[in-house]
């Protein structure tokens, strides 16, 4: 197909294992939503079980077998437990970047179902794997925008700002560096919450 025609066998374990880190990590910002701010050592110990099933899964792949379908099996079951963890945050919670979150899952599962049932090639170029791949740029750009729209609740709350320990912000801090590069701009989304 035209995606992979100059594929490598390492471009190739770089392009599954990089989509396994993804949905790994996804499971860590899942247990920040739905664990919220309350429980710390429950936040943790997710990180840690998807840092070692993480570590665990790319040794097997790449020490014992580069299984394909032992790797969909495991992004499939990893991918629909977040998405339902994400749904039940999406009803039990008044979060304004809900509806954000809905779109992301909801074009997920759409583009995953190129993942699951293949089909040939349109013409002897185009299949289901290169469809995926320009289809998930998009959604990158709406989970960011969900992202964005986290933190400035948060900040604005003030919910997670006041616990230096708070892992999502760490996390946002890594991530939207140029929206959080220090205390100061903490202290002005709270003053611009308190003036509100």
């Amino acid at each position: 197909t035209f995606y992979h025609a100059r594929d490598l066998p390492m471009t190739e374990k770089v392009d599954y294992l990089s989509a396994n880190a993804i949905v790994f990590h996804g499971a860590i910002v899942c247990s920040q939503l739905l664990l919220d701010k309350c429980w710390h050592l429950g936040i943790n110990l997710v990180a840690a079980v998807a840092a070692i099933g993480f570590a665990g899964h790319i040794w097997y792949m790449l020490a014992v077998k580069f299984d394909y379908g032992w790797n969909m099996q495991v992004c499939l079951t990893l991918g629909v437990t977040q998405s339902l963890a994400y749904t039940i945050w999406l009803f039990t919670v008044r979060h304004p970047g809900r509806f954000t979150l809905l779109a992301f899952i909801l074009g997920m599962h759409a583009a995953m179902l190129l993942e699951v049932f293949d089909f040939p090639p349109f013409g002897g170029y185009l299949d289901a794997h290169a469809v995926w791949h320009a289809v998930t740029p998009g959604l990158v750009i709406v989970w960011y925008s969900f992202g964005l729209r986290l933190l400035k609740r948060d900040m604005r709350d003030c919910t997670y700002t006041n616990n230096r320990s708070s892992m999502l912000q760490s996390i946002y801090k890594c991530a939207f560096w140029s929206m959080v590069k220090d205390s100061r701009v903490t202290k002005v989304y709270a003053d611009e919450a308190s003036m509100q």
